[in-house]
């Protein structure tokens, strides 16, 4: 009367039981966002294998052969570190054999500090956040990439110190964070600041004993650290005002005022 054919109807499997197999994938790390390429070699793999990462359903999964399954990764709502597994409907499998692929987080910055040094660079700058990459990580300041990044323990995908290059002029830079999934800006976030230049002092004159007020006028006097007179330093010194301070030195009352 005819004749019926089931394509794909009966599966002839392996003699070690045909369970799929997982060994490796590369690359073996992507944003949480999905959509990276990736190919996990094993063994046993047939068009029906379905490979899991995390245990969401590699995206456009197809078999090259019975070692070689390619596709995309699944977006995922939680970073971290995720097993890769496979089965094959009517035979089983989920197996498992240590092989992870790591969502890392994206990139972001939290705080920098301290917050200004000076024009010449060399300045040694924390920079807390998340999702610093070993090897992948670089960071700039005001468009300019630092040098020498380290990643901090315990939690070296959290903070990070790096050097600041030297720059051409003063002022206020973004600091960015960049790595292979992205990149984070923190605005204005570090301060230029140029060498002090002296012009004038009011008066230039006083008694040895000090406790002469004075005013000092001069260019970039903002966070002084240290005032001396012929080496002598300050006894103690204060703010006095948005570009000013006041200085106490040797007994000599003194007062700096910056542009």
């Amino acid at each position: 009367n005819g004749l019926a054919t089931m394509t794909g109807g009966f599966l002839y499997y392996a003699a070690d039981g045909g369970v799929p197999t997982v060994a490796s994938i590369a690359p073996i790390a992507g944003p949480p966002t999905g959509g990276t390429a990736v190919t996990i070699t094993g063994g046993n793999f047939v068009a029906s294998t379905v490979v899991q990462i995390g245990g969401v359903n590699l995206v456009d999964a197809g078999t090259l052969s019975a070692n070689v399954i390619t596709g995309f990764t699944a977006a995922t709502a939680t970073p971290g570190q995720v097993p890769v597994t496979a089965y094959t409907p009517n035979i089983g499998g989920t197996w498992d054999s240590g092989v992870r692929f790591t969502y890392n987080p994206v990139v972001s910055i939290s705080s920098v500090s301290p917050a200004l040094g000076p024009l010449a660079g060399g300045t040694m700058v924390t920079i807390d956040g998340e999702g610093f990459i070993q090897g992948a990580t670089r960071v700039y300041f005001g468009g300019v990439e630092a040098t020498d990044v380290v990643f901090e323990l315990p939690n070296p995908t959290q903070k990070l110190t790096v050097e600041t290059p030297a720059m051409a002029g003063p002022g206020l830079v973004h600091v960015t964070v960049v790595n292979d999934y992205g990149q984070a800006i923190a605005p204005n976030a570090f301060m230029f600041l140029a060498p002090p230049t002296l012009t004038s002092l009011n008066p230039n004159s006083g008694t040895p004993s000090g406790g002469t007020l004075v005013e000092i006028f001069g260019t970039n006097l903002i966070d002084v650290t240290s005032v001396k007179f012929d080496g002598l330093q300050a006894v103690s010194f204060w703010d006095a005002g948005a570009a000013s301070g006041k200085v106490v030195s040797a007994g000599t009352w003194v007062r700096r005022q910056g542009e």
